[in-house]
């Protein structure tokens, strides 16, 4: 990389294309019966710190864009919730770069771990739900009706 590029959103997609996280061909999404020709994995981004970094800071400048406008897109938020698994990964790098806590909302029991919230979620509380992909919506859904339920 020279000294003099920008690290932007052109260079961010350059180099996950170049981690190999677009694909071509033809994809299903998820559970759902969504046909794409192409497939971006946002979760190669964790194998490059700067890209990682990187998509941090250009999530919170859309977020900080959002919430400046007079007819604000983005409200206030506490924390900010990671939606397993892609989601979690770049919302762990989100709340390391702009120190905002993190949870979680483990919509179904693995392990040891028990339905409901992982981290400190305070009643009235609003959260930022971070995801890496969406299709359906249904995961977003999913953890916003577990919060919602455990605020």
């Amino acid at each position: 990389m020279a000294k003099e590029q920008t690290l932007d959103n052109l260079w961010l997609a350059q180099t996950l294309f170049d981690l190999g996280g677009v694909q071509f061909g033809n994809f299903t999404v998820s559970e759902s019966a969504v046909s794409s020709p192409v497939f971006v994995n946002p979760k190669v981004l964790i194998s490059n710190p700067t890209a990682l970094r990187v998509a941090s800071k250009l999530m919170q400048q859309e977020i900080n864009l959002a919430q400046s406008l007079r007819r604000a897109r983005a409200h206030p938020f506490a924390v900010v919730a990671g939606v397993p698994v892609g989601g979690l990964l770049l919302a762990t790098a989100f709340s390391l770069e702009t120190n905002i806590p993190m949870i979680y909302a483990r919509v179904r029991p693995e392990g040891t771990g028990k339905r409901g919230i992982e981290g400190r979620f305070n009643v009235g509380d609003a959260a930022l739900i971070i995801d890496d992909l969406i299709t359906r919506g249904s995961s977003v859904l999913e953890t916003a009706e577990l919060l919602q339920l455990s605020a």
